[in-house]
């Protein structure tokens, strides 16, 4: 084309055109559509300008008069070509020339992370509900069948299946629940047995307990996020949906906020601005994509309705896509499910993880203060009561239970 200039309408769409801004102030274009047009210009010796929507406009709105965004610049051949993850529609190529296919985008929910578990959370998450009903029942069974057969009760159902009411049916019990190696079950030695057995079922379950419960101690253990769209409803969660995508919405900064848990709904952005991210931040910050897809559109270039460009530019683009160089250029700017690279370090544990740990230690302590209140009232009131007794003279004096406690020698002259 002898050095001709080409007009080209884009706008700033994170991995297909990339806007950056040099030392000196000035624009810098790249990106996979961007890489796309500067290897056609350098194939037909060509430059290439490009322009932007008015007013922060992205693609825009198709009309027969008066459109708007991208497709205004194109409809009124102020450019030449327009570009920026524009998606074919019959609308577009009813007035405006559709180029050749060159890649296939998704619109996708952008969901929040899964919510952290509390420090209270934390404490009981290691073992299944199943398994604390288990240990609750098992320490119940115990207690009733200690008190059956240890105490002073006399069950009827032994005497009929002629039981012996002693301590082996429930030493038997013991064993078949802890699972003791006792070739032997003992005759004396008792309560040493049943102790032996509290150690190593206590010993057994504490490691189990320690063992899976570091892993929800560590910072960053969080729940299953939220995948599909009854997910989201049923989590009440809000759609941040905006029609052009504005200029002074900050996408970047809403998918970090999303991250932090600081918007309390999903996002609706191309598959390929959301990998372009994560590739971006790859082992800093990485938002999760839900698995409903909400829309899958074919991308194209434009061009004006009677444009001759569409002969330059479909061979080199099927030509790209023959060689894999297409692909090769989306990897590198991220266009792809970028999943999660994990470089960090394990982190120490913190007082927000082991909180609840002090909290029940609190009130238990307060408890045993109270019992302990408790016990030196108790205990004093019958310390007094038994010293009044002793010297109560039968048949003359009768001591209130809650009479001042008086002196040896004024109950010698009392009773004198």
């Amino acid at each position: 084309m002898y050095g001709c200039k080409v007009k080209a309408g884009t706008y700033s769409l994170k991995p297909f055109t990339i806007i950056e801004t040099d030392s000196k102030n000035e624009s810098i274009y790249k990106g996979t559509e961007v890489d796309i047009i500067r290897t056609v210009a350098e194939l037909h010796n060509f430059s290439v300008e490009f322009y932007l929507p008015e007013n922060g406009a992205k693609w825009g709105f198709i009309r027969p008069f008066n459109s708007t965004g991208l497709m205004q610049l194109i409809q009124t051949e102020f450019v030449d070509l327009g570009f920026g993850s524009v998606g074919v529609s019959v609308d577009r190529n009813f007035y405006l020339k559709a180029g050749v296919s060159h890649s296939t985008s998704t619109f996708v929910f952008v969901v929040p992370p899964g919510r952290l578990f509390t420090s209270y959370e934390k404490l009981y998450k290691p073992f299944t509900s199943g398994t604390w009903k288990f240990l609750a029942v098992a320490f119940a069974v115990g207690l009733i069948f200690a008190q059956l057969f240890s105490g002073d009760h006399k069950v009827i159902f032994l005497k009929i299946f002629k039981i012996e009411p002693l301590d082996t049916p429930l030493l038997n019990m013991w064993t078949e629940i802890l699972g003791i190696p006792l070739p032997k079950l003992p005759k004396k030695s008792t309560t040493l047995a049943i102790a032996i057995g509290w150690m190593v079922t206590g010993l057994l379950v504490r490691t189990l307990y320690q063992g899976v419960m570091f892993k929800y101690l560590h910072a960053g253990v969080q729940t299953k996020s939220v995948q599909t769209v009854e997910d989201f409803n049923n989590a009440g969660l809000y759609h941040y949906i905006t029609k052009q995508l504005p200029e002074a919405a900050d996408t970047d900064e809403m998918m970090r906020q999303q991250r932090r848990g600081e918007l309390d709904g999903v996002l609706v952005l191309p598959s390929a601005m959301v990998s372009h991210f994560n590739q971006k931040h790859a082992g800093r910050v990485h938002v999760e994509i839900g698995s409903d897809i909400v829309a899958t559109y074919i991308v194209c270039i434009y061009y004006p309705k009677n444009s001759p460009l569409t002969e330059l530019f479909d061979p080199v683009i099927l030509d790209l896509q023959a060689f894999g160089i297409l692909s090769c250029w989306r990897s590198r700017y991220g266009d792809s499910i970028y999943k999660e690279v994990v470089l960090r370090e394990p982190t120490p544990i913190g007082m927000d993880s082991i909180f609840a740990i002090f909290v029940i230690w609190l009130v238990l302590l307060i408890l045993c203060g109270v019992v302990f209140l408790v016990e030196i009232i108790y205990g004093s009131e019958k310390l007094l009561n038994d010293c009044c007794a002793s010297y109560h003279d039968k048949g003359k004096y009768t001591f209130h239970l809650y009479s001042p406690l008086l002196s040896v020698e004024q109950l010698d002259y009392i009773r004198e």
